[in-house]
């Protein structure tokens, strides 16, 4: 029963009941987010995420399972989800990547981490980042490992806009588009 219980992720102690009275009372498998997301809508982000990161198509199949799953509350009474909500948007409007090839990518992630900009992931490419290019063959074509020059890509879903050469370039660039936050 404990592993039952762990497969669905829920944070109670084993109870006595049988398995049937727990699946009955939805109060033992919340589905809706309330002070904190529910386990299913943070599992959802975490596929989305590392689907991307690691351009693995098996975690976005898991991904459309779980959506399908949730389909009918995600039409009918979607403000009781608004984690799952939030990372079907990420799936349907595509994520925003910043890729990285520089000496100072401490400074420019720092800058962009203190930055609103929604729906992000950040690839920093340097030496340390050799096992991320083997398994997200999109991110081989941008790795120059002869040219030590900044490099950094604004991209859509892996869909570039010219490379910029400075971080100076990258605050312009980025300025007029977000909020920032001290």
């Amino acid at each position: 029963m404990e592993k039952i219980l762990q497969s669905f992720y829920v944070f109670l102690k084993v109870l006595k009941r049988s398995i049937i009275d727990l699946f009955k009372n939805k109060y033992y498998f919340p589905d809706h987010d309330g002070a904190e997301p529910s386990p299913n809508a943070v599992s959802a982000l975490n596929l989305l995420r590392l689907g991307h990161y690691f351009d693995d198509s098996s975690l976005h199949d898991r991904l459309r399972l779980l959506f399908k799953s949730y389909a009918r509350q995600l039409s009918k009474v979607p403000m009781t989800m608004p984690t799952l909500v939030r990372c079907f948007d990420m799936y349907t409007q595509g994520m925003n990547e910043i890729i990285i090839q520089s000496s100072n990518q401490e400074e420019i992630i720092r800058y962009i981490q203190t930055s609103y900009i929604p729906n992000l992931i950040i690839f920093p490419l340097n030496k340390n980042t050799s096992k991320l290019v083997q398994y997200n063959q999109q991110l081989r074509s941008f790795v120059d490992e002869k040219n030590e020059q900044t490099k950094i890509f604004l991209c859509r879903n892996f869909q570039c806009q010219l490379p910029l050469t400075s971080f100076e370039a990258l605050k312009q660039k980025l300025d007029p588009l977000i909020l920032t936050y001290q």
